[in-house]
Protein backbone atom coordinates (compact mmCIF):
# COMPACT_ATOMS: atom_id res chain seq x y z
CA UNK A 1 0.00 0.00 0.00
CA UNK A 2 2.86 2.34 0.80
CA UNK A 3 4.45 1.64 -2.55
CA UNK A 4 1.22 2.35 -4.36
CA UNK A 5 0.84 5.73 -2.59
CA UNK A 6 4.45 6.62 -3.35
CA UNK A 7 3.93 5.68 -7.00
CA UNK A 8 0.86 7.92 -7.20
CA UNK A 9 2.73 10.82 -5.61
CA UNK A 10 5.63 10.25 -7.96
CA UNK A 11 3.31 10.22 -10.99
CA UNK A 12 1.60 13.44 -9.84
CA UNK A 13 4.99 15.09 -9.36
CA UNK A 14 6.12 14.02 -12.81
CA UNK A 15 2.88 15.14 -14.52
CA UNK A 16 1.85 18.10 -12.39
CA UNK A 17 1.48 20.47 -15.34
CA UNK A 18 -0.93 18.15 -17.14
CA UNK A 19 -2.91 17.46 -13.97
CA UNK A 20 -3.28 21.20 -13.26
CA UNK A 21 -4.33 21.85 -16.88
CA UNK A 22 -7.02 19.13 -16.75
CA UNK A 23 -8.32 20.32 -13.39
CA UNK A 24 -8.38 23.92 -14.68
CA UNK A 25 -10.48 22.83 -17.66
CA UNK A 26 -12.88 21.03 -15.32
CA UNK A 27 -13.14 24.19 -13.19
CA UNK A 28 -13.79 26.34 -16.28
CA UNK A 29 -16.54 23.95 -17.43
CA UNK A 30 -18.23 24.00 -14.01
CA UNK A 31 -17.98 27.81 -13.84
CA UNK A 32 -19.46 28.12 -17.32
CA UNK A 33 -22.36 25.87 -16.35
CA UNK A 34 -23.03 27.97 -13.24
CA UNK A 35 -22.89 31.18 -15.30
CA UNK A 36 -25.36 29.75 -17.83
CA UNK A 37 -27.75 28.65 -15.06
CA UNK A 38 -27.44 32.03 -13.36
CA UNK A 39 -28.29 33.84 -16.62
CA UNK A 40 -31.41 31.72 -17.06
CA UNK A 41 -32.46 32.49 -13.49
CA UNK A 42 -31.92 36.23 -14.00
CA UNK A 43 -34.05 36.17 -17.18
CA UNK A 44 -36.86 34.35 -15.36
CA UNK A 45 -36.71 36.79 -12.44
CA UNK A 46 -36.79 39.78 -14.82
CA UNK A 47 -39.85 38.41 -16.63
CA UNK A 48 -41.58 37.64 -13.35
CA UNK A 49 -40.89 41.13 -12.00
CA UNK A 50 -42.20 42.78 -15.20
CA UNK A 51 -45.36 40.72 -15.03
CA UNK A 52 -45.86 41.49 -11.34
CA UNK A 53 -45.69 45.27 -11.79
CA UNK A 54 -47.43 45.53 -15.17
CA UNK A 55 -50.49 47.78 -15.33
CA UNK A 56 -53.79 46.07 -15.97
CA UNK A 57 -56.59 48.21 -17.34
CA UNK A 58 -60.06 47.24 -16.20
CA UNK A 59 -63.17 48.57 -17.91
CA UNK A 60 -66.41 48.63 -15.95
CA UNK A 61 -69.70 49.46 -17.63
CA UNK A 62 -72.53 50.26 -15.25
CA UNK A 63 -76.03 50.83 -16.58
CA UNK A 64 -77.65 53.98 -15.20
CA UNK A 65 -80.79 53.80 -17.28
CA UNK A 66 -82.03 52.62 -20.65
CA UNK A 67 -79.60 54.83 -22.57
CA UNK A 68 -77.01 55.94 -20.01
CA UNK A 69 -73.88 54.02 -19.11
CA UNK A 70 -71.21 54.80 -16.54
CA UNK A 71 -67.79 53.97 -17.93
CA UNK A 72 -65.00 53.37 -15.43
CA UNK A 73 -61.46 52.72 -16.63
CA UNK A 74 -58.92 52.13 -13.89
CA UNK A 75 -55.61 50.41 -13.29
CA UNK A 76 -56.02 47.22 -11.28
CA UNK A 77 -52.35 46.25 -11.55
CA UNK A 78 -49.70 46.95 -8.96
CA UNK A 79 -47.53 49.04 -11.32
CA UNK A 80 -48.19 52.54 -12.59
CA UNK A 81 -49.83 53.07 -15.97
CA UNK A 82 -47.54 55.77 -17.35
CA UNK A 83 -48.20 57.20 -20.81
CA UNK A 84 -50.62 54.40 -21.54
CA UNK A 85 -53.13 54.51 -24.33
CA UNK A 86 -56.20 52.44 -24.78
CA UNK A 87 -58.88 52.16 -27.39
CA UNK A 88 -62.52 51.45 -26.78
CA UNK A 89 -64.61 49.92 -29.56
CA UNK A 90 -68.32 49.48 -29.19
CA UNK A 91 -70.21 46.94 -31.25
CA UNK A 92 -73.97 46.91 -30.80
CA UNK A 93 -75.95 43.80 -31.67
CA UNK A 94 -79.57 43.02 -32.59
CA UNK A 95 -79.40 44.62 -36.05
CA UNK A 96 -78.93 48.12 -34.71
CA UNK A 97 -76.28 50.41 -36.05
CA UNK A 98 -72.73 49.80 -34.88
CA UNK A 99 -70.54 52.52 -33.49
CA UNK A 100 -67.46 53.07 -35.64
CA UNK A 101 -64.59 55.53 -36.11
CA UNK A 102 -66.81 58.02 -38.00
CA UNK A 103 -69.29 58.27 -35.13
CA UNK A 104 -69.04 61.61 -33.28
CA UNK A 105 -68.95 59.77 -29.96
CA UNK A 106 -65.88 57.70 -30.90
CA UNK A 107 -62.53 59.42 -30.80
CA UNK A 108 -63.58 62.09 -28.34
CA UNK A 109 -61.49 62.23 -25.17
CA UNK A 110 -62.95 60.42 -22.24
CA UNK A 111 -64.12 62.79 -19.52
CA UNK A 112 -62.07 62.79 -16.34
CA UNK A 113 -63.44 61.93 -12.97
CA UNK A 114 -65.19 58.94 -11.52
CA UNK A 115 -68.42 57.68 -13.04
CA UNK A 116 -69.07 60.12 -15.82
CA UNK A 117 -72.18 59.09 -17.79
CA UNK A 118 -71.91 58.51 -21.53
CA UNK A 119 -75.13 58.64 -23.51
CA UNK A 120 -75.53 55.85 -26.05
CA UNK A 121 -77.69 56.95 -28.95
CA UNK A 122 -79.62 54.63 -31.24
Amino acid sequence: MVQRGEALIGWLNDNQGAVIAVLTLVLVAITGFYAWQNRRMVDEMRASRRQAVAPQFVLDLNLAGPQAVFLDVHNAGSGPALNGTYEIRLHLKEGRRSVGPSDPMVGCPLPRGPRTPLQLRR
